[in-house]
């Protein structure tokens, strides 16, 4: 797992976890530098919305300008800033790891439009006026010669056709200003592979039967989980009932070997629509599991493991013995080195929705404070989560809970793992409990030291999902993984 800076004392971990860690956050693709040294919006960057600089030369029709990328995303007064946020997102996710071929698209002057809504209400952007291609691409468009992508607000928001049009359209603009320029032979491969689905009769009567382009594009859209689903096997005239990675791969392996080849493999599309994913691993997890209390919780299976889908709240260890509770006695818990429990503002009628938080002693104590058969995750356990989920980078998307709980933006949750991480803040002291919405933190079972344990925490603020490390006296929420 990816480390987050080292934290001396819990103190100070408890007041960048209170502030969203503005002074804290390290450097992710949300925020990356951009490496390409010329090109049209190079060197005019914003990771917030805002006016479009002068230098950029748009039409006046343009209020909203978003680069945080190098790839600005921009819109008229009538865009709602979320769409342009979304649609900065899919263009990181689609540029992770690929900097020569973000670096090309930065140099050749690539931008994104959005519109306000899909079909003819595309022609408000002014770069479409008089395009003879509009009536015939209806869900979005790419313009090489003016190297502009255009979706609308409506379908990246899902307020419309239940397809990644944005991601689609993305797709061709990397294609024209990026891959072409990069790798020489990807056109032709590109066409290798078209011909040959041509020749087999596959994707008939949808969009990838129309030409190479629409075939790369499409496909892709297949790959990430997000192609429009429920079509029939025989073609709607855009799409059919292929919409997983395993589909893909049995059905048109030209494509899919293609697609491997020049695209990343991570699986946790930002947007609105929860990519269809294949199932990793085989766990056979049980829908609830009962604590030594007789607490009971639901259980999600991800993967290959399965996790509680709620916060521990047990108040003793597996063999019966009490897991000492201070009752708010600040000195006391941060005194006690051998397992402390407490409720939630020291309440507990709060321990059934937001579980109890525990110090890492109690974590490490070989009575064991998790279920029967199950056990506090260790770092391996943490690490297969994430990987099954993404990677690192994008890993606590799927984890948070979509609650009004977590203050805005909560970037990037979907919540499509179905972990259900709440914003339940944490404790130094015992007492006062800090980072109420803005984050969540469990701990990992690992010692970092004599006097640290290791946690993984999720923000507000991002998809990232870090690792780090506390003092053993302050108090976390825990989860457990089944043995």
């Amino acid at each position: 797992m990816k480390s987050f800076k080292s934290l001396s004392h819990w103190g100070l971990f408890l007041l960048c976890f209170s502030l969203c860690i503005p002074s804290c956050k390290k450097k992710t693709d949300s925020d990356d530098d951009v490496d390409a040294s010329s090109g049209r919006f190079y060197k005019y960057t914003s990771c917030t919305v805002i006016a479009p600089p002068a230098e950029v030369n748009l039409s006046s029709y343009y209020k909203k300008y978003l680069n945080c990328s190098g790839i600005p995303v921009i819109g008229s007064a009538a865009i709602d800033d979320e769409a342009l946020i979304e649609t900065d997102n899919m263009i990181k996710f689609m540029l992770r790891g690929k900097d020569n071929i973000k670096n090309k698209m930065i140099e050749t002057g690539s931008y994104f439009a959005i519109t306000p809504t899909l079909g003819l209400g595309l022609m408000d952007a002014p770069e479409l006026a008089g395009s003879p291609y509009i009536n015939a691409y209806v869900g979005g468009i790419v313009l090489p010669d003016k190297h502009i992508g255009v979706a609308s607000m409506d379908n990246i928001l899902c307020q419309g056709d239940p397809n990644n049009n944005s991601l689609h359209e993305f797709v061709h603009l990397m294609h024209l200003d990026g891959f072409r320029h990069a790798y020489p032979n990807f056109e032709s491969e590109a066409k290798a592979a078209f011909s040959k689905s041509k020749n087999k009769g596959l994707w008939a009567n949808t969009h990838l039967s129309r030409d190479f382009l629409e075939y790369i594009a499409a496909g892709v859209t297949i790959w990430y989980g997000v192609s429009k689903q429920s079509s029939p096997a025989a073609g709607d005239g855009a799409f059919n009932n292929i919409v997983k990675r395993s589909e893909l791969l049995a059905y048109d392996p030209d494509l899919y070997n293609f697609i491997a080849t020049y695209f990343h493999t991570d699986t946790d599309v930002p947007g609105c629509l929860a990519p269809v994913l294949d199932p990793v691993g085989n766990a056979n997890c049980d829908p609830t599991v009962t604590d030594i209390d007789g607490n009971s919780y639901n259980v999600v299976s991800i993967g290959s493991q399965c996790w509680l889908k709620e916060n521990l709240r047990t108040a003793h260890y597996q063999d019966g013995s009490a897991i000492y509770n201070p009752n708010g006695n600040s000195t006391d818990w941060q005194s006690n080195t051998t397992g402390a429990c407490l409720s939630y503002q020291n309440n507990p009628s709060n321990d059934a929705t937001t579980g109890k938080v525990y110090n890492f002693y109690a974590v490490m104590n070989s009575k064991n404070i998790c279920p029967n058969g199950w056990h506090i995750p260790n770092t391996t356990d943490w690490g297969v989560l994430l990987n099954q989920l993404g990677g690192v980078p994008v890993a606590s998307a799927a984890m948070k809970s979509t609650s009004s709980l977590w203050q805005a933006p909560n970037v990037g949750a979907t919540n499509s793992s179905g972990f259900t991480a709440m914003p339940y803040g944490a404790t130094s002291d015992g007492v006062g409990f800090q980072g109420h919405g803005n984050g969540a933190a469990f701990w990992i079972s690992d010692e970092k030291s004599s006097t640290e344990g290791k946690l993984i925490m999720l923000f507000n603020s991002s998809t990232d999902a870090w690792t780090t490390k506390g003092g053993k006296t302050g108090g976390l929420y825990c989860r457990c993984v089944k043995d």
